[in-house]
């Protein structure tokens, strides 16, 4: 069972910023190894996530987490997952106990990637046993057909709709969550010669007619309508692309990061060259996340142990970095004080291990999750004086 403790703010400065200006983070300790995180959806206030282990000796687990934010603690129950070692979790966006699991297990002496479709008991049971683990409900698991997943995602508006990411290739779904029946309805190839895929996502627009994938050093876009690739660029970063993520709030826009340490974003228009690029990690970038409520913010996570927070202002869907309207009446110098400004806000260095995966809130804008290979989870927030900013 995982160990909550809290964290004391280390020197006098974080990012450049006062300590005062900081919250103190809440941590929470597994005793397994762990990459794999996801922020709870559905109608709740409540802060949760939950997190999956990724031991190949001990029987994995996934923990839900409840963080308090008037305490500044979390709460935590954990269920066994004795199926095999969890690489990816994804939430359903309406149901909030449903989730996907990309989980690896040894089939004839061959590691196997597969996803199963949980759900979880939200209400903890009258006895809580000390010596056991709570039990998933399984609903089903996507039908094999030779397919190796590498992460499994919802269709962002379509509830019984789903898209698997495998090596080579990338399929779409159609999934009863009742009954746990599932069917691949389509799917698009990597042509020979090109790089394995890392990740794929929606674009949340359009009726999110559009999946792009992170494709070696570059990444292609699939229109699922034509069934054809829309448009490709083969050579984004100077090294393999690790994640990618739209602008939830903003057209066109999107975000990868890369082995190459860097965050760059795109205008799929044109992407012949990056809008805007960051570089503050000194190892890969393993993830990136827009916030969806205020998507000048942007998480990256990497294997330098760090968790970045950025600003992207200039290409967000509000690009005076504020939730309303610029009082016209304050000086130039008012608004140099106000306005947010493209570039790094802070880095967070609680984790000692690489940090494999973040998420934020999908219910409080201001707060973040990150977890590192060691099982360290951590709750953080963003800076007052960059809250602040926004929302004045």
């Amino acid at each position: 069972i995982g160990v909550c403790v809290r964290a004391e703010l280390r020197g006098e400065l974080r990012g450049g910023l006062p300590a005062m200006d900081f919250e103190t983070p809440a941590i929470y300790g597994l005793d397994l190894p762990s990459r794999a995180l996801a922020s709870l959806n559905g109608e709740s206030e409540l802060i949760e996530f939950i997190v999956g282990t990724q031991s190949v000796r001990s029987e994995n687990q996934i923990h839900l987490l409840n963080y308090n934010d008037e305490d500044n603690a979390l709460d935590s129950r954990v269920f066994s997952h004795p199926a095999g070692e969890i690489w990816h979790l994804n939430t359903h966006l309406t149901q909030r106990d449903l989730f996907a699991c990309t989980y690896g297990k040894v089939v004839d002496q061959k590691v196997v990637r597969k996803t199963a479709l949980y759900r979880l008991a939200l209400e903890p049971p009258e006895e809580v046993s000390r010596t056991s683990h709570e039990a998933l409900k399984t609903v089903g698991e996507l039908s094999d057909n030779g397919f190796q997943t590498e992460s499994t995602v919802w269709h962002p508006t379509a509830a019984n709709k789903m898209l698997t990411t495998g090596r080579r290739s990338v399929h779409l779904w159609d999934v009863d969550a009742n009954t746990g029946t599932s069917q691949p309805s389509e799917g698009f190839t990597v042509p020979a010669g090109e790089a394995n895929i890392a990740a794929s996502k929606f674009n949340p627009h359009q009726n999110s007619m559009l999946v792009v994938s992170a494709v070696g050093y570059g990444f292609r876009g699939w229109d699922t309508r034509t069934k054809e690739t829309s448009f490709k660029e083969v050579n984004a970063h100077d090294g393999f692309i690790r994640d990618l993520d739209f602008n939830p709030n903003k057209q066109y826009y999107m975000a990868t990061s890369s082995h190459d340490c860097s965050v760059k974003f795109w205008d799929i228009r044109n992407t012949t060259k990056a809008v805007l690029e960051f570089k503050s990690h000194t190892h890969w970038v393993w993830n990136v996340r827009y916030n969806s409520f205020h998507d000048q913010l942007v998480l990256s996570s990497s294997s330098d142990g760090l968790v970045a927070l950025y600003c992207a202002a200039s290409i967000s869907s509000d690009m005076y970095g504020g939730a309303g309207d610029r009082d016209t009446s304050n000086t130039a110098e008012d608004e140099e004080v106000a306005a947010l400004k493209d570039g790094l806000v802070s880095t967070f260095e609680e984790h000692e291990d690489s940090v494999y995966s973040c998420a934020w809130s999908t219910t409080d804008p201001w707060t973040f999750a990150s977890v590192s290979y060691d099982g360290r989870f951590i709750i953080n927030h963003v800076p007052r004086d960059t809250k602040y900013k926004i929302l004045l």
